[in-house]
């Protein structure tokens, strides 16, 4: 007992020995922060959304701050180097009131720092929000090999970029990046971690196709995002705005293509999956990090 009353008297004494200033140093500054984090989309035509706003406020209790600025930096945390760059300073109005653009250079999800230098009596401070800027990488970089090929011997989803569809004459029925499925065969894709929000791909029956016509279905988990049965010579499949925007960002995206009766004599469907990319915050220069 008489140990903690002496810790207690130590502690009132060296209170009392602070200062007016070196008390009010130890208080720190209110604030307050946001970004519109309406999605920026980096590959978008118009440029519209490309950029973002940080915004907020300042309070010192009733001092002024008019004229006084903050700094502003941001980290990209799904890089592997996370460096952390400067915005530059954003300068108080009579409110306290600031605001800075931001113009991220590619996808991840940022880490915004605002710092308010120490000052009118307060110690550095510094507010911390989050923002999101989204590319739309294709779907190799999260293509998952094992899980669609479990037997490596007998391969039912290999590469075939540049694979002709539609009536084996057209350009435009055949992308740059392809996979072709085989009937049983199912392609993966693993898109955890980069809060991916909407997809897009191209699906059509090659013109190789033993099978005149193929039935695929793009799926996550237990929940079917859609299934097309697709005419060899026809045109090519791909999501509505509506479906694109449905993605869960958690789980896989598997195309696959059901087993044909081989038995019976039912021909191997060959379906062409083009371009398959989504809109993520997947870095597009940087080394990926999660």
């Amino acid at each position: 007992m008489r140990k903690v009353l002496v810790l207690l008297i130590a502690v009132v004494v060296s209170s009392a020995l602070l200062s007016p200033a070196e008390a009010a140093r130890s208080r720190s500054f209110s604030i307050a922060a946001s970004v519109d984090n309406r999605k920026m989309d980096l590959d978008s035509s118009t440029g519209g959304n490309r950029t973002t706003l940080v915004k907020g406020r300042v309070k010192a209790g009733s001092s002024r701050l008019t004229g006084r600025k903050v700094r502003i930096y941001v980290t990209n945390v799904h890089t592997r180097a996370q460096v952390r760059r400067s915005l530059g300073t954003a300068r108080l109005d009579r409110k306290g009131r600031f605001s800075k653009r931001f113009a991220p250079s590619e996808g991840g999800t940022y880490r915004v720092e605002i710092v308010k230098s120490a000052g009118n009596g307060r110690r550095t401070t510094t507010r911390t929000v989050t923002a999101h800027a989204y590319e739309w990488p294709l779907l190799d970089r999260f293509h998952d090999a094992a899980a669609s090929n479990p037997d490596p011997s007998a391969p039912l989803v290999v590469r075939s970029d540049k694979e002709q569809t539609g009536n084996g004459r057209d350009a435009t029925a055949r992308w740059s990046l392809s996979y072709a499925i085989s009937s049983g065969g199912s392609a993966v894709f693993g898109i955890a971690g980069y809060n991916c929000w909407r997809f897009n791909m191209k699906l059509a029956v090659s013109q190789s196709s033993r099978a005149a016509s193929g039935t695929v279905t793009v799926s996550q988990g237990a929940r079917v995002l859609a299934r097309e049965t697709l005419q060899r010579g026809g045109g090519y499949w791909e999501p509505s705005r509506g479906l694109s925007e449905s993605l869960d960002p958690n789980l896989p995206v598997v195309v696959s293509v059901p087993p044909a009766d081989v038995a019976s004599g039912e021909p191997v469907a060959r379906i062409v999956l083009g371009n398959p990319k989504a809109s993520c915050t997947y870095p597009g220069r940087s080394t990926p990090y999660l």
